[in-house]
């Protein structure tokens, strides 16, 4: 009884997902959704949505308070077949506040919309989900083919394309707004150090923590230090870029490295391990446009820092030139001292030589005295 009870729950379950009633997902893959944050008034874009499931997740949100949201979701895919898979699998919803688009992520087109003074203006967006492209070596308990595929350069050759879609979620993210960066992956090359890299190019966006969201999710901390593997010439491991050779650095870039990892607070990163919880690999991170009054304070607090130490080098400077100044006027009394001590050495040798002279002229008129005398006798 108990088998043909959990047969008729899968028929069951089968039936209602066809009918668009319920979609299946692993449950790790939800959280990037999850951590987005939305709410219906939000304009979302889904760079990376076939197949959909995450996509479902977003008009969900949107929908949260009812069948019509001031807001709306986007969801793009550079694979035109896979668009066709996103219009199946996201057509159930039937939502008014829905729209796919078939674009290259990386240089996603600015959609022009009216703003308040009836001007055409590049759209920006308050939530944009970048579940990337990635090696999927996160999943590799499921999906058995990565075991064949997989090798070290693969992580090193996708960098670059996760780079740049990251890179152009930046730019069209409004002020205030907030991406989440995923993958199923846990290769730091794939996941720290492209959010670092993208970081250290903007200083308008941070990183922000991530240790309230889902409470009873077991996770681990992000990652701040790493090796990079470079398998040619025998294989070796680089802790810097500047240990690499000329060589290599055709192969691996700078943004490969974890350079101020530090200062970017990556353990904000949340990185989900499969024996944690009986799941797959996941990374997932959120990452906020500061908002304007933030961003002034910081530029206010650095220009004050600038000007504070400004001050303190030129009171050092003064500081220095006093004591010079008075070194200077100690050295030049040494000196008019010492010059009035020759002086005054010099007018007593000069009497001494003088009495000597006199003396001498004194007594040779007294001999020329004594011989006359004799002369006259």
């Amino acid at each position: 009884p108990s088998r043909l009870i959990s047969m008729e729950a899968v028929v069951s379950t089968q039936s209602t997902g066809e009918r668009g009633s319920v979609a299946r997902q692993e449950a790790v893959s939800m959280i990037p959704p999850l951590c987005l944050d939305v709410r219906p008034h939000h304009t979302v874009l889904d760079m990376c949505a076939a197949p959909g499931s995450k996509t479902l997740q977003l008009l969900e949100a949107l929908h949260a308070e009812g069948p019509d949201p001031s807001g709306l979701v986007i969801a793009n895919d550079g694979d035109n077949k896979r668009c066709y898979m996103l219009v199946t699998q996201t057509k159930r919803f039937n939502s008014l506040a829905f729209m796919i688009t078939n674009e290259d992520a990386t240089r996603y087109p600015n959609l022009k919309v009216l703003n308040a003074e009836g001007k055409r203006v590049g759209m920006r967006y308050d939530r944009i989900l970048c579940d990337v492209p990635c090696t999927g070596d996160g999943t590799l308990r499921k999906n058995y083919a990565i075991w064949k595929k997989w090798y070290q350069g693969q992580a090193i050759g996708i960098h670059k394309l996760q780079r740049r879609i990251l890179l152009r979620a930046m730019d069209m993210l409004a002020e205030g707004g907030r991406i989440v960066y995923s993958t199923c992956s846990l290769n730091p090359l794939e996941n720290e150090a492209t959010v670092l890299s993208c970081l250290r190019n903007r200083r308008d966006f941070q990183l922000l923590p991530t240790d309230h969201l889902l409470p009873e999710l077991k996770r681990r901390p992000g990652l701040t230090t790493w090796k990079v593997f470079h398998a040619a010439g025998g294989g070796k491991w680089f802790d810097s870029f500047e240990e690499v050779e000329e060589w290599q650095k055709k192969t691996l870039a700078p943004t490969l490295f974890p350079v101020e990892a530090a200062e970017h607070n990556l353990e904000r990163c949340m990185r989900v391990y499969p024996h944690l919880q009986n799941t797959g690999g996941f990374f997932i991170c959120v990452i906020e446009r500061k908002p304007k009054e933030t961003l002034e304070g910081e530029e206010a607090v650095v220009k004050e820092a600038e000007e504070i130490e400004a001050e303190e080098s030129e009171t050092g400077e003064e500081e220095s030139n006093t004591e010079t100044d008075k070194g200077e006027k100690e050295e030049e009394v040494e000196n008019g001292e010492g010059e009035k001590e020759e002086n005054e050495k010099e007018k007593n040798e000069k009497k001494e030589n003088e009495k000597e002279d006199v003396e001498k002229e004194e007594g040779e008129n007294e001999e020329e005295k004594k011989e006359t005398k004799k002369e006259t006798i």
